[in-house]
């Protein structure tokens, strides 16, 4: 596992260190380390956020992309990448792959592609419903739907702080889309004490741009959020076969509900990133933003690896869907089945 994730922080050019020079780093981090380091072992400590950022030949960094997750095979003649295209279904002949039926959603023509291998990668809630539409429906398929809770809260560094440290002004994100890095982003690991992580991050350079009239200092304002366990029992994601979408797939319905044990999870989480707002400046406002279910986006295990076909698993540690030749699951959809120690 850990050779895999290695090439899989390669693949995305992962860096802990991109933004070590950004001007306002330096202070964001040590305010965060004075308020979470007691007591803390040193891969526990405040360090810099690892992200998937690529740094340019002109030195610039920018989020890595599709672009850059292909590689040399995003300009491979063999390679077509077939965009605002829409995969209505997997096709099989005697449990053996042999293509995909796909939509184009600019003229609504409909294709059969053949193919010899099928690798599904459309998250927790779409992969599910795919394999659901094509007639693969393991008893596991849609169980074990897991998320991650978000506290989300604003804050603008003190104005001292900004003069000091004041670089270039005019926006952090340039017109060819590089960043362009003011306080970096810096990561609170979780512990056993303090079960939840954070980030704060520069908000005027996050991947999630803010609304054009929102004026301010490039890298003043940062963004905590505070994500809490993942959800200490596992939902489910139903597939209605009565019931379509609006592209005529059949629709996923979600089973999930928050547990004491999250809520009470959720309730440190927001008293911690109210502590480290008060620690970096002063907050935009007083709201300590729960999101909405599912919104940090890292919601899995619709589509569960595990060693045997025992009825808890849609895939093998290989990520082949079971009883089924030629096709795959990839993502955080197919996270594995935890040991029993683990299982909530």
């Amino acid at each position: 596992m850990d050779a895999d994730l290695t090439r899989a922080e390669r693949l995305l050019h992962v860096d802990a260190h991109a933004f070590d020079r950004a001007p306002f780093a330096d202070e964001v981090g040590g305010r965060l380390a004075a308020l979470f380091y007691s007591g803390r072992p040193l891969d526990r400590r405040v360090a810099p956020m690892p992200l998937a950022v690529t740094t340019r030949s002109d030195g610039a960094h920018a989020w890595s992309g599709t672009g850059v997750v292909l590689g040399p095979a995003a300009h491979d003649e063999r390679v077509e990448i077939a965009d605002r295209c829409l995969c209505l279904r997997v096709v099989l002949h005697g449990g053996t792959v042999t293509g995909v039926v796909v939509r184009d959603l600019g003229t609504g023509t409909e294709a059969e592609v053949g193919a010899r291998a099928v690798v599904v990668a459309a998250d927790a809630l779409r992969t599910p419903q795919l394999l659901h539409a094509s007639g693969v429906r393991p008893p596991a398929l849609g169980r074990y739907l897991n998320d991650q809770p978000q506290v989300v809260f604003a804050v603008r560094s003190p104005d001292e702080v900004v003069a000091a440290h004041r670089a270039v002004t005019g926006r952090t994100r340039d017109t060819d889309g590089a960043i362009v890095p003011r306080s970096g982003v810096s990561w609170v690991p979780c512990t056993d004490e303090q079960p939840f992580h954070g980030q704060v991050t520069q908000l005027d350079a996050s991947p999630v741009p803010l609304t054009d009239d929102t004026d301010i200092e490039p890298g003043a304002v940062v963004g905590l959020a505070g994500s809490a366990p993942r959800t200490s029992r596992p939902r489910t994601v139903s597939i209605r076969r009565l019931r379509t979408d609006p592209y005529g797939l059949p629709a996923p319905r979600i089973h999930y509900r928050y547990t004491d044990r999250d809520l009470a999870a959720m309730k440190r989480a927001k008293k911690a990133v109210a502590e480290a707002g008060a620690a970096l400046g002063v907050p935009l406002d007083d709201s300590r933003v729960l999101l909405a279910a599912g919104s940090s986006l890292h919601y899995q295990g619709t589509t569960r690896m595990g060693p045997a076909d025992d009825a808890t698993s849609v895939c093998d540690d290989h990520s082949r869907v079971r009883n089924t030749r030629g096709l795959w699951v990839a993502g955080t959809t197919s996270s594995p089945r935890p040991p029993p120690a683990m299982r909530p």
